[in-house]
């Protein structure tokens, strides 16, 4: 269908059930209250358009273009994205469950109070995207790369994020409760400032001079993460595991650590001052200017640590 046909059945209530568009440019189109579900979109460009009150469930997009465009409670649900590029848009109240985006490309795009539940991104790449008040649980990202996104009370409990490029994210104040952030994921600067972390796993991710002050840590699993000149200032994490990270020149200080694990940890420069070690267990951690000052080290396993 070209773009005159499909404005005409608009225009007459006439429109298909999963019809296609293909090759059309769509430029200051407002489009309100239509039934769209089922359609397929192929190369089409939509420039400075706004859709409100769309239903689009189970939509198909291949090689779209979208520019400062406006989606208000638009319902995107089941929907395919591949190849497609979003530019400066903004979306709010739009539901986004169980999407799929396949090598995509999206810049400037601000997102608030969507919902993103089930969603699964694969080689993606955002530049620049800022989230507020949106539901990412149970979303995946695969081989992702995300230049210097900020979520705002982001809740996404159970998200997993696999090899993905994330240097410079902030998650301030987000719910990331069991989050997995594995396959060496690079998030070099990025800021969990006060996040909700409870059994998420970190495991061989490159963390340097990331911020995860006033965190909640509980049973977080750092396991062989590069964590050197992080700011970990008054974190809860008690029995976190931390087995072969490199803290070196990290910064503990006020923090809770009862129970955790450093094995061949290596705590060079490290400062635990003021922290509660309580029955935490250094059994092989490599030691060097590493500081306790005002510690609690009660039942704190130090011996056959390594010198540095």
């Amino acid at each position: 269908m070209n773009l005159e046909a499909f404005i005409q059945q608009i225009q007459s209530d006439t429109l298909l059930d999963e019809g296609i568009l293909e090759n059309a440019i769509l430029d200051q189109i407002n489009l309100t209250q239509l039934d769209l579900s089922g359609w397929s979109f192929s190369r089409c460009h939509f420039n400075e358009c706004t859709l409100s009150e769309i239903q689009l469930a189970s939509s198909q997009w291949n090689e779209c273009q979208f520019k400062a465009c406006a989606f208000t409670q638009t319902q995107f649900s089941n929907s395919l994205f591949v190849s497609c590029q979003w530019s400066e848009c903004q979306s709010q109240k739009s539901q986004w469950q169980a999407c799929e985006w396949i090598e995509c490309q999206l810049n400037g795009v601000k997102n608030a109070h969507d919902s993103f539940v089930g969603a699964n991104f694969s080689q993606t790449d955002f530049s620049s995207w800022q989230t507020e008040h949106c539901d990412l649980s149970d979303a995946s990202f695969l081989e992702c790369h995300l230049n210097g996104p900020l979520h705002h009370e982001l809740y996404s409990p159970r998200c997993s994020w696999l090899g993905c490029a994330l240097q410079r994210s902030q998650f301030l104040r987000a719910n990331l409760e069991n989050a997995r952030f594995l396959a060496g994921c690079q998030l070099e600067e990025a800021n969990f400032t006060a996040a909700y972390l409870v059994n998420a796993s970190f495991a061989e991710a490159r963390l340097s001079r990331s911020c995860f002050d006033e965190a909640e840590l509980h049973s977080v699993n750092f396991s062989d993460c590069l964590l050197t000149e992080a700011s970990l200032n008054r974190i809860s994490a008690e029995r976190s595991v931390w087995v072969r990270a490199d803290c070196s020149s990290a910064d503990f200080y006020g923090s809770l650590l009862t129970h955790t694990l450093w094995l061949e940890a290596d705590l060079r420069s490290t400062d635990f001052e003021a922290c509660n070690l309580y029955s935490a267990d250094f059994y092989l951690a490599t030691f060097g200017k590493t500081g306790f000052k005002r510690s609690n080290l009660d039942q704190t396993q130090l011996e056959e640590w390594q010198p540095s």
